[in-house]
C-alpha cells in the first residue's frame, strides 16, 4: 500500500473520492438496523448518523477553508444560499408526499401531523419529537440547520483579527460549552460536537504546521490500527452504553474513533478505490435523498408486500432497495435541478455550473475549485449538509419487535429513543 498524499498533494485534491462509498456503506447500515430487527443491533448502525455528522463537519469547513485562502474571505450569502438550494427542496418534496399520502388516507388528526408541521416546517423535530409521519429521523437535520447557522459566524466572519490563526482554540471552546452544558442539554448537546469533531479535523489538515502530525494517521501502519480501534469501538457500543450508563458519552467517543480514521480516508489512495468505485460512489451520491425517504419506503414495502412488515433480514433488503429507488428519482428530480437552479444565485456560480456539469460528478467528496467559488455542485455544501444522518423511525407495522431489546436506553444520538 502507497503512502499517504503529501500536503500539496491534498490542498490541490479536487475530490475524496472514499466518503462518497463511506457514506452508502453508512447510509445502508441505518436503515438496515431500522428494518432489520433487534438481531443486528449488535452493529450499531445507527451510529451511521454520527459518521455522516463528521463528514459534513469536515467537508463544510474545508470548503469554507479554501474559498478563505482564495478570495480572502468566505462568502457568507453564498453559503446560506448553498445550504437552502441543497437541503430544503428535497425534504420539503418528500415531507409534501407524506403529508399527502396521509391526508389521502384519513390519517391526518390520528398520526398528529397538523401538530407537528410546525417544527418539521422549521427543522426542529429535534425538539419536539412527536407524531407519528414516517419523517422523525429528520431531528438530524434539524441539528445540522441550527450548527451551520452558527459555526460559519464564529469561525469565517470576515473582519474578525487573528480568527484565522485561533480556530483551534474556537473548536476547544466548543468543547469546554459542549462540557458545560451537558448536564443542562440531558447529553443533546454531542451531536454538535461530533459536528465540531470533522470541523477539527478539517482544520488541522488545512494548515501546514499541523498537516504533517495529523497525516501520520493515514500511514498505512497506523492508519490500520486506528480501522482497527474504529472497528472494535463500534461492536463494542452495547456494552459500552451499558458501562456508561447512556448513549451520550459513548457517542463522543465514537465521534473521535471516525476522526481517527478520516486521515486515512482522505488521504490513502488505496481507501479511495476502496470506497470510491462506482456503485458505491452511485449510492453516496443518492444517500441524502435516501434517508429522507427511508420511511416512506418501508411504508410501501409493507403495504405492497405484508411478508416484508415484521422486521428482519429480508425485509431491511427489500426497504434498502425501495429506498435507492426512490431516492434516484428525488435526486434526478429534484436535487439536482435545484442545485443548478441555485447556481443562479451565488457569485461566480454560472462558471462553477457548467465545469460542475461537465465533470458530471454530484458526490459528497468534490471539493473542486469551482465548488468552492461559488456553488457548491455536490453533496460537499451539505455532506449532509444534512446529511443523510438519521434517528429511528417508527414504522408502518408495529414496531414493538423491533425495538425489544434494542431501546435500553433514553436516547439515542441526541433524540429519544422512541423517536429512532
Amino acid at each position: 500500500m502507497h503512502g499517504p498524499v503529501d500536503f500539496v498533494a491534498h490542498r490541490e485534491s479536487r475530490r475524496f473520492p472514499a466518503l462518497d462509498g463511506v457514506r452508502a456503506v453508512a447510509a445502508v447500515a441505518v436503515v438496515v438496523f431500522h428494518f432489520g430487527g433487534p438481531s443486528f443491533a449488535w452493529a450499531s448502525g445507527w451510529l451511521g448518523v454520527h459518521v455522516f455528522f463528521v463528514l459534513s463537519g469536515f467537508l463544510i469547513t474545508t470548503l469554507a477553508l479554501r474559498e478563505e485562502d482564495r478570495r480572502g474571505k468566505i462568502s457568507l450569502r453564498d453559503f446560506y444560499v448553498r445550504r437552502v438550494f441543497r437541503i430544503w427542496p428535497a425534504y420539503f418534496a418528500v415531507l409534501a408526499v407524506l403529508v399527502g399520502l396521509f391526508v389521502l388516507r384519513g390519517e391526518y388528526e390520528a398520526r398528529e401531523i397538523g401538530a407537528a408541521l410546525p417544527w418539521y416546517a422549521t427543522f426542529n423535530v429535534d425538539l419536539w419529537p412527536h407524531g407519528d409521519i414516517l419523517y422523525i429521523q429528520t431531528w438530524t437535520i434539524g441539528i445540522e440547520q441550527k450548527f451551520y447557522l452558527l459555526w460559519p459566524l464564529l469561525a469565517f466572519l470576515p473582519g474578525v483579527p487573528g480568527l484565522r490563526r485561533n480556530r483551534l482554540a474556537l473548536i476547544a471552546g466548543l468543547f469546554v460549552v459542549g462540557a458545560a452544558s451537558w448536564d443542562v442539554t440531558d447529553g443533546r448537546v454531542v451531536s454538535y460536537l461530533v459536528i465540531a469533531v470533522g470541523c477539527l479535523v478539517a482544520v488541522l489538515l488545512h494548515r501546514p504546521s499541523t498537516f504533517q502530525y495529523t497525516a501520520l494517521l493515514a500511514r498505512p501502519g497506523v492508519a490500520a490500527a486506528c480501522w482497527a480501534l474504529f472497528l472494535a469501538y463500534q461492536l463494542a457500543v452495547p456494552t459500552l452504553v451499558r458501562i456508561a450508563g447512556g448513549e451520550p458519552l459513548v457517542i463522543l467517543g465514537y465521534g473521535f474513533a471516525v476522526g481517527l480514521i478520516m486521515p486515512s480516508l482522505v488521504l490513502l489512495p488505496a481507501l479511495g478505490r476502496l470506497f470510491g468505485g462506482r456503485f458505491l460512489t452511485w449510492v453516496g451520491e443518492r444517500s441524502y435523498s435516501l434517508y429522507l425517504v427511508q420511511g416512506l419506503a418501508g411504508w410501501l414495502v409493507a403495504m405492497a408486500v405484508p411478508v416484508f412488515g415484521p422486521p428482519r433480514l429480508l425485509s431491511a433488503l427489500a426497504v434498502v432497495i425501495a429506498s435507492t429507488l426512490i431516492a434516484d428519482l428525488v435526486y434526478r428530480g429534484v436535487e439536482l435541478p435545484f442545485i443548478q437552479l441555485g447556481r443562479r444565485f451565488t457569485s461566480g456560480g454560472s462558471r462553477a455550473g457548467r465545469r460542475g456539469t461537465a465533470r458530471g460528478r454530484h458526490g459528497v467528496g468534490d471539493v473542486s475549485t469551482e465548488s468552492t467559488s461559488g456553488w457548491t455542485p455536490t453533496r460537499v455544501a451539505a455532506a449532509h449538509e444534512g446529511v443523510p444522518a438519521t434517528a429511528r423511525i417508527p414504522v408502518p407495522y408495529d414496531g414493538a419487535s423491533q425495538r425489544e431489546g434494542v431501546d435500553q436506553v433514553e436516547r439515542r444520538g441526541g433524540a429519544p429513543a422512541s423517536v429512532r
